[in-house]
C-alpha cells in the first residue's frame, strides 16, 4: 500500500495515489479521444469541453453509487463532509457510467457529434482510464480481494492496521484483484483499439467493451473482499455485469446479423451502416 505519494514542505498537503492515478488515466484517455476524433475529421473545437463534463459526471455518479451501496459500512453516523472524500478512494466504475452515459449523450447531440462514432473512440479511452484508476485503487487498498492460499504466486498481504486487514489473522494473503482488473482493462484497451481501427461497423467497439469488461467484473467479483453478497448470493455490481455483458453480446448479435444482410445483399442495394464515414 501506498496511499499517500508524498507530502508538499512546509504546507504538509498529502499527494494521495489514487487520486494521481485517476489523473493520469483521464489524460490517458484524453489523448486517445483527441486523437480518434481528429482521423474522423471531427473539429478539436467541437470536444474540447468533453472532459470537464465527462469528468464531473463521471466522479459525480461514481462516488453517489458507492455511498449509496456503502451507506450502512461507512459513512451513517460519519460527519457529512465523509461523503466528498473521493481523493481517499471510494469511486464504483458502474456509477460513473451510468451518469456520464446520458450526460455524454446530450454533450454529442448539443454539438452535432456523431453519437455511435464517438462511443466507439470513448470505448478503448474508457479501458485505458480504467486501467490507471485501477492501480490507484491497489496503492490506496480499496477494491481488494478476498484471502488465498500463501503459497499463491500473485497474492498479496496488507499492513496489518490497513483496511483490507480488518477481521484477519495476521499475515493474510489476499487476491489483488485491482490489478487483475487493471491488466484486464489495459488488455481491453488494446483490444478495443485494434477493433476500433478495422472500422467494422459503428457501435462495434462499444459492444465489445460492454462484453468484454461485463464478463470479465462477473468473474472477478467472485473473489472481491471488500463487500457483501446482498442480492441473492451476488454483489449489486456483479448483477451489473451480468446485464452489460448481455447487452454488449446484444449489440453484437444485432450488428452481425446486420453486416450479414448487407453482405449477401446485391452490391448496388446495400445501404450504408448508420454512422459510418465516408
Amino acid at each position: 500500500m501506498l496511499p499517500d505519494l508524498f507530502r508538499i514542505p512546509f504546507v504538509g498537503w498529502r499527494i494521495h495515489s489514487f487520486g494521481v492515478l485517476v489523473v493520469l488515466g483521464f489524460l490517458a484517455g484524453y489523448w486517445f479521444v483527441r486523437q480518434a476524433t481528429a482521423r474522423d475529421g471531427i473539429p478539436r473545437e467541437k470536444i474540447q469541453d468533453l472532459p470537464i463534463w465527462m469528468v464531473l459526471s463521471g466522479l459525480i455518479g461514481a462516488r453517489l453509487f458507492y455511498v449509496v451501496q456503502f451507506y450502512d459500512e461507512s459513512f451513517r453516523g460519519a460527519d457529512w463532509h465523509h461523503a466528498f472524500r473521493i481523493w481517499e478512494g471510494g469511486l464504483v466504475f458502474y456509477g460513473g457510467l451510468i451518469l456520464a452515459a446520458p450526460v455524454f449523450v446530450i454533450y454529442c447531440r448539443r454539438h452535432g457529434l456523431p453519437l455511435l462514432s464517438m462511443l466507439d473512440a470513448m470505448a478503448p479511452a474508457t479501458a485505458l482510464g480504467l486501467g490507471f484508476g485501477r492501480i490507484g485503487c491497489f496503492l490506496n487498498g480499496c477494491c481488494y480481494g478476498r484471502e488465498c492460499a500463501a503459497d499463491f504466486p500473485l497474492g498479496v498481504r496488507y499492513p496489518a492496521d490497513s483496511l483490507p486487514m480488518a477481521g484477519r489473522e495476521a499475515g493474510a494473503w489476499l487476491h489483488p484483484t485491482q490489478l487483475y482488473e487493471s491488466l484486464l482493462a489495459f488488455a481491453m484497451a488494446l483490444l478495443l483499439w485494434a477493433i476500433w481501427r478495422r472500422r467494422v461497423a459503428p457501435g462495434a467497439v462499444l459492444a465489445a467493451l460492454f462484453l468484454l469488461y461485463g464478463t470479465g467484473r462477473f468473474l472477478l467479483e467472485g473473489i472481491r473482499g471488500d463487500h457483501g453478497v446482498p442480492l441473492g448470493g451476488w454483489t449489486v455490481s456483479r448483477w451489473i455485469s451480468l446485464a452489460t455483458a448481455t447487452i454488449g453480446a446484444a449489440i453484437g448479435l444485432a450488428l452481425a446479423a446486420r453486416i450479414g444482410a448487407r453482405e449477401s445483399a446485391p452490391a448496388d442495394s446495400r445501404p450504408p451502416l448508420a454512422g459510418a464515414q465516408p
